[in-house]
């Protein structure tokens, strides 16, 4: 909600965007924003004078897709960078945002090559629920009828494309080590391009969703569809009820992933017995 003292912007953003959003960061501040805290894709900004301040956006020196929230590892990082003169603004999912209004203050990764280990370790960490994905979206395809193969072959291709690009990104960049070149990490420009494939995705996924997956739930009672929609709903709730219990991060982890297994399985066996 953006008032005269507030406002909100909205970006997706991927562990190799750190740069990318330092810098939209900063032509904030100019524009005298201050980040205030990040939800998900949301950045929320409190009106200042307008300024330079230097932002460091650091990805989490762990992360799992099944708990996002730091680890004590993380949060001692945290405590080092605070006294080297960092002010730690808040952890939103697999990134630390930290600002300063010195600009001559020691940076939060020692080098290119550990911030690029950090991200690779990201991604491939964020990698197993587009794996997963594309295994059942490929056995899927093998029993859906023909309006809802629509969907799948966009989801199928969605996953296809992430994980080839985090492949190529590892490639490109660790050749670029190997040649004592500096690590190119993306530009706010380049970010805001990407923005616009992500939303025309997102646009496309939620128009086959309402005009031929929902129908098929709801007026074709098409079994298919009923059981993905069943399934999905389980694991969204199972995910907010192990979150509000009051269980240590690897307990977290653990009972997600045997939510997610069992989903799983449940999918294939139904779908097997179905068609």
């Amino acid at each position: 909600m953006n008032t005269n003292n507030t406002t909100t912007r909205k970006l997706i953003t991927l562990p190799n965007d750190c740069d990318a959003i330092k810098e939209f960061l900063e032509d904030m501040a100019l524009k005298g924003w201050k980040l205030r805290s990040v939800y998900r894709f949301t950045f929320y900004f409190e009106k200042i004078e307008p300024k330079k301040l230097n932002y460091s956006v650091d990805v989490f020196p762990s992360i799992s897709f099944l708990d996002t929230n730091p680890t004590k590892e993380t949060l001692d990082y945290i405590e080092y960078c605070k006294e080297a003169g960092w002010i730690h603004i808040c952890t939103n999912r697999f990134m630390n945002y930290f600002v300063s209004d010195s600009f001559d203050i020691p940076p939060v990764s020692t080098s290119d090559a550990e911030k690029f280990e950090l991200i690779c370790s990201a991604y491939e960490r964020l990698q197993a629920p587009f794996i997963t994905t594309l295994l059942n979206g490929l056995l899927a395809l093998t029993f859906a009828p023909g309006l809802i193969k629509n969907i799948l072959i966009f989801i199928v291709l969605t996953c296809i494309l992430f994980l080839s690009s985090l492949t190529i990104l590892k490639m490109k960049q660790k050749k670029r080590i190997e040649m004592g070149l500096t690590i190119q990490f993306g530009t706010y420009q380049k970010l805001k391009i990407k923005q616009l494939c992500y939303w025309f995705s997102i646009a496309v996924f939620t128009i086959l969703v309402l005009f031929i997956y929902l129908p098929l739930v709801f007026i074709d009672k098409e079994p298919f569809a009923i059981t993905s929609v069943c399934l999905i709903g389980i694991w969204f709730i199972s995910k907010f009820i192990i979150n509000k219990l009051n269980l240590s991060r690897s307990s977290r982890v653990f009972y997600t992933y045997i939510c997610f297994f069992i989903g799983v399985v449940l999918y294939a066996v139904i779908i097997t017995m179905l068609y």
